[in-house]
């Protein structure tokens, strides 16, 4: 009984490993048409593994406070994106900058990754207990491996340390995090963190304007402090978790699921906020430019403008998002002309600059318009970036 559970689980790993090296082995022209099929192969795996194991109505004990742990890594990962956006500037992910792009990549990677902590959270709870160590330790070299499209780009180039902190090491840690909250942890905390921490570069329209490396690096450091929380709270056997586990049956009725449903939607909402999916989204005041207007520290609330309505959209008086040698910038348009070319460029003028900026403004440079703004709301990242710059 036990070696077959076990070869229950083996067989959608080699699945999905073999997968993985079909991709791998594929030649450059062939892989995007391979990117639309493999979705489809993951589900075909899962389903069939799913019919396999049946439902387990086995309780997860400390499934709320996985839960729970995960939400807050969540947050403290969305939280830092965003201060190190407004300290370091946005830049458009050219991976996801448009809706098609989006959808695509919710097909092409959000699908298998559902698909991979369906199938990582049943194998390791069907193995029988004894043979859980060797499970996770398979468990995260197989994920890691599946997840490494990388090394396409190692083969090609050949440059390993490249690889290595960008790519290997970050996966790796992701992975072992994910192991080992199985363990003890929900189906639910397991998709919150390897949603957020895999899909927002894939998803998200802006990212932080940092090289891929150091963001590698932010990300690596964020999981690595995450997990030492997580031990530690895990195997709190204090009285405060014991208050919960005891009400545990209360936290899943109906009424509590509706309420952290409502949470975790709000969650959701904040977060695509932040990343700017939708047409409105926050900018950070740092300077004393727009003085006047508003002061630093303040939120201003921008209303994206696409590229092709930004002559009709945009006129002289509007204070206006864009973006400068990499800075994105909020000052007042002066004057709009039309160079000899046709083109149509834009004067800007700081409120509280003494004159106007040494630069014309183009369409392509513009995000969008000030529509509103919240005084005060923004001291903890003027205080951050402050910091940075000193």
């Amino acid at each position: 009984m036990k070696k077959s559970k076990i070869l229950t689980n083996i067989i959608p790993l080699a699945a999905l490993v073999v997968v993985q090296a079909v991709y791998l082995a594929l030649p450059n022209t062939e892989v995007a048409g391979f990117m639309w099929i493999q979705p489809v192969l993951y589900l075909s795996v899962i389903f069939c593994y799913l019919l396999a194991v049946g439902k387990d109505e086995r309780p997860q004990k400390y499934g709320t406070r996985a839960t729970i742990l995960a939400g807050f890594a969540v947050f403290a990962y969305i939280a830092i994106a965003f201060i190190l956006g407004v300290v370091f500037g946005f830049a458009r992910n050219a991976h996801a900058h448009s809706f098609v792009l989006i959808v695509r990549n919710v097909w092409q990677f959000a699908v298998p990754v559902l698909c991979s902590e369906v199938l990582r959270f049943k194998a390791l709870h069907t193995t029988p207990r004894e043979h859980q160590a060797e499970a996770a330790v398979i468990l995260t070299a197989v994920f890691t491996f599946i997840q490494l499209d990388a090394i396409r780009s190692l083969i090609r180039d050949g440059d390993s340390l490249h690889f290595f902190f960008v790519a290997f090491f970050p996966i790796l840690a992701l992975n072992a995090v994910l192991t080992y909250m199985t363990y003890n942890g929900s189906l639910a905390s397991l998709l919150l963190v390897r949603g957020v921490f895999t899909l927002t570069p894939a998803l998200s329209p802006f990212m932080p304007n940092l090289p891929v490396a150091a963001w590698a690096m932010v990300t690596s450091a964020i999981l690595t402090v995450f997990l030492g929380f997580y031990y530690v709270v895990i195997n709190d056997r204090g009285e405060r978790f014991k208050r919960i586990e005891r009400r545990r049956s209360k936290l899943y009725s109906k009424s509590r699921a509706a309420v952290l449903g409502i949470l975790m939607t709000g969650l959701a909402a904040f977060a695509m906020f932040v990343f700017r999916f939708f047409p409105l989204f926050p900018v950070v005041v740092l300077t004393g430019s727009m003085t006047g207007a508003f002061d630093p520290a303040s939120v201003v609330f921008i209303e994206r403008v696409k590229q092709s309505d930004i002559t009709g959209a945009v006129k002289e008086g509007d204070v206006i998002l864009y973006r400068h040698d990499g800075i994105e910038v909020s000052h007042r348009i002066i004057e709009i002309q039309v160079t000899d070319e046709g083109e149509t460029v834009y004067i800007t003028k700081g409120d509280n600059n003494p004159s106007i900026d040494a630069y014309i403004v183009k369409n392509e440079d513009i995000l969008g318009t000030a529509q509103a703004y919240v005084p005060y709301l923004g001291y903890p990242i003027v205080i951050i970036d402050a910091i940075f710059k000193r």
